[in-house]
């Protein structure tokens, strides 16, 4: 499939951030452009099983500050990535100033999830191996991939469409390519979209497979989309994924997507480890613009990176009023979008 660059019309109205750097978007946006060091964890394993290689995450620091999640019955049983969502998702609308029960059933969501709710499954299985006849029946509530779309929703009072997207993180794409229909199509007036990642411990060990300085991070990021405001950047081009099914055509992909990226600055994906960064490096080779990298910043977000690059993106081209290019390269896919 040959890159071609989709004109877009969305406003990103408000962005939220919650990450390893702090529970708040300014925290994520500080370190990003400061390039701060932030403190690793090294994950326990559950039943005391041992460990023979180091393994290290980021994690979201403390307890949330309450002003940030609502009061909800449903955030007592929820696991760590609801929360996350749901207070990046507040912080998106009060940078938009408006208050989400004033939008309802014009407000739609989609959830993006890569890994999903893990760690109610990894304390029942856990549990089975310790007690068999007693496990912990909190297993259902989180391993449903919609559990963490449908919380959220209850929490922000949204009645309107509610659907959850399960991929890599750049599925991001079909996300923005989903709410631009939806509000050209007048269904809602208003898209949030979510993307969010919890850690655990064979989370992090499984990254730590591919490369030992491979580090697991959590956290989450909300989109509030809309009609384009004055004062608001937006969505103006965004390519569709393309599919690659062997590194060369990874390479070629990401080199198309470059080439059509235009001027400005750049949000890429790479993660400062020379072998996972190579065919992205190569494609922007030549970019001559600033550059910003929240993944050597964070560690791997994994499905929360996408929509953290785009957070990022989103304050830099409200400062600098300038172009700025989103590269999301994946293993079976990768695209591109630009914020303006």
């Amino acid at each position: 499939m040959k890159a071609t660059l989709h004109p877009m019309n969305l406003g990103i109205l408000g962005t939220g951030a919650v990450t390893a750097a702090g529970w708040r978007t300014e925290d994520f946006i500080t370190a990003c452009l400061e390039n701060r060091d932030i403190p690793l964890n090294e994950p326990a394993r559950t039943a005391g099983l041992p460990r023979a290689w180091k393994c290290q995450t980021r994690n979201v620091p403390g307890p949330a500050p309450a002003e940030l999640l609502p009061k909800s019955p449903r955030l007592r049983r929820s696991s760590p990535l609801t929360k996350f969502e749901v207070a990046a998702a507040m912080q998106a609308f009060a940078s938009a100033g408006l208050k989400p029960e004033e939008l309802s059933h014009r407000l739609g969501i989609i959830q993006v999830l890569q890994n999903g709710c893990v760690q109610y499954s990894v304390r029942f299985f856990a549990e089975l191996q310790v007690q068999p006849e007693l496990p912990s029946p909190l297993i259902f509530p989180e391993t449903v991939f919609n559990a963490p779309a449908s919380h959220l929703a209850q929490c922000i009072v949204a009645s309107g469409m509610v659907t959850t997207l399960i991929g890599e993180p750049n599925h991001l794409v079909e996300a923005a390519f989903t709410a631009q229909q939806w509000i050209a199509e007048d269904l809602i007036d208003f898209c949030l979209i979510v993307t969010s990642e919890e850690m655990d411990w064979m989370t992090a060990e499984a990254l730590s497979y591919y490369h030992p300085k491979l580090i697991a991070s959590e956290g989450a990021a909300a989109l509030l989309l809309g009609r384009p405001v004055s004062g608001k950047p937006s969505l103006t081009g965004l390519s569709a994924l393309i599919a690659h099914h062997h590194p060369k055509e990874r390479t070629d992909a990401l080199l198309e997507l470059a080439a059509s990226a235009g001027t400005g600055a750049l949000i890429d994906h790479c993660c400062g480890i020379e072998c996972i960064d190579q065919p992205e490096t190569s494609a922007w080779a030549d970019w001559r613009g600033p550059r910003w990298s929240p993944r050597r910043v964070l560690g791997d977000s994994l499905g929360a990176s996408a929509g953290l690059q785009w957070v990022l993106a989103s304050h830099l081209a409200t400062v600098q009023r300038a172009s700025v290019a989103i590269s999301m390269p994946g293993s079976a896919a990768s695209g591109l979008a630009v914020i303006r």
